[in-house]
């Protein structure tokens, strides 16, 4: 699961954004559908929202089964209050700690006007247009998975932008690429799982999600990566 520290100080652009994987927030029914908006209609139970990347990641069956999951822990279209996260794995609800620290980290996120990155433009409304700019960054201070010397030429992290990615993202499990051969891996085992769901998410998302000149671009970043996990 994703760092929840690491969620709410993403571009806020990005959230809203109709090409970006992490982006196109919509709420999903009971039938593992898009139906809209990550907003609830009235007479609706609370919305399961996802974005374009975690729709595409999981099958129509398990969508659905998430859904199912959040009504089951928050029934209550009209309760107030904190927002009760549940797991899209089957995991059931996510602790009430959790809950807290995303609603504390997304307040102050967003009482700092601006995403990470940017400084507010004196003069300009706040939330305007053109109401924050780009600070100038010293690259020695970006993380090293961030940066060229972190990723690997052949797609994905190296071992020192995994590293680096871990030390930022506490309780991470972000590993090396799975690179041997399928038919060299046992089957059932962790490597041979973990490739399995690499390559699914990930041909999802190209299928679904990648202009047609990146998808077919054989150099482009998502190619790459399925090259290396051998997809």
């Amino acid at each position: 699961m994703k760092n929840f520290n690491t969620f709410v100080v993403e571009d806020l652009r990005k959230w809203f954004s109709k090409t970006d994987p992490s982006g196109d927030w919509k709420r999903i029914n009971s039938k593992g559908e898009a139906i809209g908006p990550c907003a609830r209609e009235p007479g609706e139970p609370k919305p399961k929202c996802m974005s374009a990347e975690k729709r595409a990641s999981l099958t129509k069956k398990e969508r659905a089964a998430a859904v199912s999951a959040k009504r089951k822990h928050d029934p209550n279209p009209e309760r107030k209050g904190a927002p009760i996260n549940v797991s899209n794995f089957g995991k059931g609800k996510i602790s009430e700690d959790m809950n807290l620290n995303l609603i504390k980290s997304f307040n102050e996120f967003v009482t700092e006007r601006c995403w990470p990155g940017h400084k507010p433009v004196p003069g300009k409304k706040p939330y305007s247009p053109g109401s924050c700019k780009k600070e100038d960054v010293d690259l020695q201070e970006v993380a090293a998975w961030q940066r060229k010397e972190g990723k690997s030429e052949a797609g994905g992290l190296n071992r020192k932008g995994i590293e680096s990615y871990r030390r930022e993202n506490p309780g991470s499990k972000l590993s090396m690429a799975v690179t041997t051969k399928p038919s060299k891996l046992k089957p059932g085992s962790k490597a041979a799982n973990r490739r399995k769901s690499f390559c699914a998410r990930m041909g999802g998302m190209k299928k679904r999600l990648t202009s047609a000149k990146t998808a077919n671009d054989p150099d482009s970043r998502i190619n790459k990566a399925l090259r290396k996990w051998n997809c």
